[in-house]
């Protein structure tokens, strides 16, 4: 391994297997994104924006990522300090997959309203559980 990486990894961010695949749902949430603009407003609708969006976003999402990082892997004298708030790594990496999994829901809902299996199952729950006493 190379010193810069063998820096990054113990520094910046260690889990390069969860950045593939954070990647690939944020490529699913762009190209969800741009077919929806396409579907609903038009194709001379798609602008620059989404891309400067997804940017901006990989920004943040790399500052929350290194945060975490650190707080869940510091060490003082060479010594981890910071062993018992693995759990927060867990958590950060499962919101982060959230928020693009429901911006794909969302987008795919936009493109087609037929899509929307959550609204369905709402509505069969409830119509079968709290519609029978009306």
């Amino acid at each position: 391994m190379t010193i810069v990486y063998t820096a990054f990894n113990k520094y910046v961010f260690s889990d390069v297997t969860y950045l593939k695949w954070l990647t690939l749902a944020m490529g699913i949430d762009l190209l969800t994104g741009v077919t929806k603009v396409w579907v609903t407003k038009g194709w001379e609708q798609i602008t620059s924006r989404g891309l400067r969006d997804t940017v901006s976003k990989c920004i943040q999402y790399g500052a929350f990522l290194m945060i975490t990082h650190i707080v869940t892997s510091f060490e003082v004298g060479g010594v981890a300090v910071s062993a018992q708030f693995g759990w927060i790594n867990k958590i950060a990496f499962e919101f982060l997959m959230l928020i693009e999994t429901k911006s794909v829901y969302e987008n795919l809902v936009r493109i087609n309203p037929k899509l929307d299996f959550i609204k369905y199952i709402f509505e069969k729950v409830y119509n079968t559980y709290f519609k029978k006493g009306e």
